[in-house]
């Protein structure tokens, strides 16, 4: 599989073996692991201690760092980004990221350290396999005919039993997860942006329905339809006949909707994708 990263590069790891010098063992980071994204061409967080960062309600896996310290980091190698990030534990850091493939959020933390024995539960995204948008489409309707068992990666997601990140995204997308039906299946989703600006929203929306017009699979003959309400849109397509049993059930449905973001505190325009069988 080819990795999300071109460096594996864990450059905010917080852990000092018993063996460091003591005289270093006070240098802490972030209290996770960044990687570098070679699709966004970005460093990114990829995991992080729990306890710490969801009860300060800050960096999140997944986040794109642009700057460190109001540094831009985007043409920086290892080790000069590297430079920034280590300091003394407790020494403050800011750090400026990109959310959702439109939120930019600025934090002010503190570095920490974490350490073997203490034993940390890490929040992790996997290393995606990168597809384009319909080949993302046919991969994970073949691996819903299997509900998913090849596709679900054992990272879990905290505090959500019935959410696990697959092993591949769609290019564009910030998140790529099976969701549990309640009834023993999985279903997919795939989270393409989150913003404030309602036409940036609408652009990644007619984007992909464009794509979805054009849109065939074989032994199937589908339905395609566009509901248009106040704040939202879908585009759905369903079976009309089918050859392969096993699609009779197939939904695609491709959503624009206004929700309220919990960690964003505010109202935000949203573009997603739903693939059940």
């Amino acid at each position: 599989m080819k990795k999300t990263t071109s460096l594996l590069i864990g450059i905010f790891f917080l852990f000092v073996a018993a063996t460091t010098p003591s005289a270093t063992s006070k240098i802490g980071g972030i209290g996770g692991q960044a990687v570098f994204d070679s699709t966004a061409q970005r460093f990114k967080v990829k995991s992080l201690e729990i306890n710490h960062y969801i009860n300060s309600k800050t960096l999140k896996p997944g986040d794109l760092i642009l700057e460190i310290d109001k540094i831009p980091i985007h043409k920086m190698g290892y080790g000069d980004v590297l430079k920034l990030v280590q300091g003394n534990v407790g020494t403050p850091m800011s750090l400026k990221v990109l959310r959702y493939n439109a939120i930019e959020k600025y934090y002010e933390i503190n570095r920490i350290r974490v350490t073997l024995d203490m034993n940390p539960t890490w929040w992790s995204v996997p290393d995606y396999q990168y597809y384009n948008f319909l080949d993302a489409v046919n991969y994970s309707i073949g691996q819903l005919k299997v509900n998913g068992r090849n596709s679900i990666d054992s990272v879990k997601i905290p505090n959500a039993k019935d959410r696990v990140y697959c092993n591949f995204n769609i290019k564009g997308a910030y998140e790529s997860v099976y969701i549990n039906n309640g009834k023993g299946r999985y279903y997919y989703n795939c989270s393409f942006v989150k913003t404030e600006d309602r036409s940036k929203a609408e652009g990644m929306y007619n984007y992909l329905v464009l794509q979805l017009r054009n849109y065939n699979i074989k032994n199937v003959q589908l339905t395609k339809a566009e509901n248009i309400v106040q704040d939202s849109k879908s585009y759905h397509l369903k079976p009309k006949e089918v050859a392969d049993f096993s699609l009779v059930n197939l939904n695609i449905d491709v959503k624009l909707k206004k929700e309220f973001d919990s960690d964003e505190k505010k109202e935000l325009w949203k573009v997603e994708m739903d693939i059940k069988i």
